[in-house]
């Protein structure tokens, strides 16, 4: 039996799975082998120079400091090496899931070596594919997993329904992060895993009718809806606008958490900070309500709460065992 994909003189850019020590020519490794007797050859003609000279030429030799040996620090890989990477795992699964025996398609450029006979009769149905995962295996190789729905027809010819499906790809970049090679078929695997361990920070509820809470409420309504002006809710210097043109018709606050417990009845002070988590509702026009939440860093100034921040990633604790959040003064 023959293999769905033969083995092609490799490029520059696959070279890159070889090992130092498949590449290291027979020639070098017996001068390095031989190297052992001759630095012992030469060690000893120093050890009895250095005796000629007495003790003060043993005392200098001591004192000379040992050459300190660095280790070597991979570089990280470049921006646009993980999107050239990325993007080419997912033009490979998509490739090979719509790839036919009659219509090999994309597939036969990045699979020049693919078998007609090794591919299905129908193609799939893909949508939604996109990268889950990234791992850098090696300097310039990655270990993409893709994530894509994906159906087939029965045996009639009809849909059947489509499921989310892993597929882990092994690709190979070059050094300047512009290109990329895929090394070999999509394999599936199971779905990445999620963290288990991680907790989120915010355990504390705050009424959402509090001034905290009315100042998230208020910024929201500007940013989601146009009602209202978010500079008037936003520190001074903080680069955040209002979203445009507006996506939805309302807002509504239902909780605010915040990582620590906060006095919401007493005035803050100056450069006071607060970090919360907004559980909320916005509205489109359709009017089907649509759960979201809001990571916000806020500092006070003159006597109020202002939005700083708007954080990308939750607040999550380092210890294990963290406790239940409380609700004491959230509205339910």
């Amino acid at each position: 039996m023959t293999p769905i994909l033969t083995r092609k003189r490799a490029t520059p850019v696959e070279e890159v799975e070889e090992t130092a020590a498949s590449t290291l020519p027979v020639a070098e490794t017996q001068a390095w082998s031989g190297g052992s007797a001759l630095a012992t050859r030469a060690g000893t003609a120093v050890l009895w120079a250095l005796l000629a000279c007495g003790p003060l030429g043993l005392a200098v030799n001591a004192l000379e400091p040992a050459a300190q040996v660095q280790a070597a620090v991979d570089p990280a890989p470049l921006p646009g090496e993980v999107a050239v990477v990325g993007e080419s795992a997912v033009q490979a699964v998509s490739g090979w899931l719509t790839a036919t025996r009659e219509d090999a398609g994309a597939a036969s450029g990045i699979y020049p070596e693919l078998k007609a006979s090794a591919l299905p009769k129908a193609a799939a149905t893909i949508t939604d594919a996109s990268v889950a995962t990234l791992r850098l295996e090696a300097p310039g190789v990655w270990s993409v997993t893709v994530g894509v729905d994906a159906s087939w027809p029965d045996e009639a010819g009809n849909p059947l329904p489509a499921q989310r499906l892993y597929f882990e790809v092994p690709v190979a970049a070059a050094g300047d992060g512009t290109a990329a090679s895929v090394l070999a078929l999509p394999a599936p695997v199971p779905a990445p895993q999620p963290v288990g361990d991680a907790e989120l920070r915010y355990q504390t509820g705050l009424p959402a009718n509090s001034a905290l809470g009315t100042t998230v409420g208020e910024f929201l309504q500007a940013l989601l809806t146009g009602q209202g002006d978010v500079s008037r809710y936003v520190t001074p210097g903080a680069e955040i606008t209002a979203v445009t043109p507006a996506p939805f018709s309302a807002v509504d606050v239902r909780r605010v958490w915040a990582t620590e417990q906060l006095d919401t009845s007493a005035t803050p002070d100056d450069g006071q900070t607060a970090q919360v988590l907004v559980d909320s509702a916005v509205t489109p026009t359709s009017g089907v309500e649509l759960a979201t939440q809001y990571r916000l860093k806020l500092t006070a100034r003159a006597g109020r709460w202002e939005i700083s921040q708007m954080q990308s990633n939750p607040v999550v604790r380092a210890e294990s065992g963290a406790s239940a959040p409380t609700t004491e003064g959230a509205l339910p």
